[in-house]
């Protein structure tokens, strides 16, 4: 499988360059996940892993219990914290393991799992940390390009290679419409959908 290597996103530079070119600092799209996801942190505490400039971070808050805020760059960090000081946030590259004991409930991965040089290890290491819920929203991989256009990307995956990568019985795994959060049932090997991204809840 061809892929691209991985890539530190410098989302200080990025929120910048992004606000004077779209003229919003998130995509509506992913903001919207993030808002769909919010209804099931409701009175829970939260991870949210790449969390970036912390601003799907700080949509979460608004209803869980308590949420903190992670991400490989302490650059980033520091940046979200100053955005929302408030909030936690900590540095914690997911291809590693968490070297605290924490656990939570739910943990948010949102548009992060396709950076990640090691990715079967990554969501390994986030259900180590997760236990109830592990929501993970990525794009859909049916298609496209191998190694992916966009250079931050190192793989974009199909439904059936992110089965293969959380590495759980299918009982365990739901995929949902990332706009409408519609169960989406179709688990054959040749399912194609045009949905992009796709949102895929673990349960533990």
């Amino acid at each position: 499988m061809s892929t691209n290597p991985e890539i530190e996103q410098d989302r200080v530079e990025d929120t910048v360059e992004h606000f004077n070119k779209f003229g919003y600092v998130m995509f509506p799209q992913q903001v919207k996940i993030y808002l769909n996801l919010a209804s099931y942190t409701l009175g829970k505490s939260v991870l949210e892993v790449g969390c970036g400039n912390g601003v799907g971070t700080a949509i979460l808050e608004r209803t869980a219990k308590l949420i903190k805020g992670t991400d490989k760059l302490f650059r980033n960090i520091k940046f979200a914290r100053c955005l929302y000081p408030w909030m936690q946030f900590d540095v914690w590259d997911i291809n590693q393991p968490l070297r605290t004991e924490e656990k939570y409930p739910i943990v948010v991965c949102v548009e992060t799992i396709e950076h990640v040089a090691n990715p079967k290890q990554a969501i390994q290491n986030l259900l180590d940390v997760c236990t109830s819920d592990l929501w993970i929203s990525t794009p859909n991989g049916i298609d496209k390009e191998r190694p992916p256009s966009n250079p931050y990307h190192v793989q974009e995956y199909t439904p059936k290679e992110m089965i293969e990568l959380i590495g759980l019985p299918k009982e365990q795994i739901e995929l949902y419409h990332w706009d409408t959060m519609e169960r989406m049932d179709c688990w054959l090997d040749d399912f194609y959908t045009l949905v992009d991204p796709l949102i895929y809840k673990v349960t533990k």
